[in-house]
């Protein structure tokens, strides 16, 4: 049977197991991420360059880096800033200060970091919901596929 010609109640079924399998791949770690060509064109980049140089917008890129690793995309900072300086080679202080200034400049998600205390960055969800839809589609052939298998065979 095509996709098209699927009952309501199938297609209703199709979407539920996508919205699953795609829960389920939005939190695993990326193996990789789009770095758009022009992504030093945006407002908040420049202005962080402008104040910072290259140091802050290589440190603002190893930190979409570890954040695109991480299960969750998110560093948790409710017990501090220490895990997540370790990582970034940095003190715990000036990793706060540097926190502190993407929030300024909306590079990294303010109700994040406000309602949940953890850092995470837009760019990296973005990706991250992008990996999770192609998982999910192929995720949800090979589910569909094993289905009818297991039918066949029952």
């Amino acid at each position: 049977m095509a996709k098209k010609d699927l009952s309501p109640e199938e297609e209703a079924e199709r979407q539920e197991i996508y919205e699953r399998l795609y829960m389920e791949a939005l939190d695993e770690p990326l193996e990789f991420f789009i770095h758009d060509t022009d992504a030093f064109e945006d407002d908040a980049l420049q202005d962080l360059f402008d104040e910072g140089g290259y140091d802050a917008v290589g440190k603002f890129w190893h930190l979409a880096e570890l954040l695109a690793r991480k299960k969750g995309h998110a560093y948790s900072v409710v017990k501090g800033y220490g895990r997540l300086a370790h990582d970034m080679h940095m003190e715990p202080d000036v990793m706060e200060r540097f926190i502190q200034d993407l929030y300024a400049r909306d590079l990294i998600i303010r109700e994040s970091l406000d309602e949940f205390k953890t850092v995470r960055s837009a760019r990296i969800q973005r990706n991250a919901e992008r990996s999770a839809d192609g998982k999910a589609k192929a995720r949800l052939g090979a589910e569909i596929t094993h289905a009818k298998r297991r039918e066949r065979s029952a």
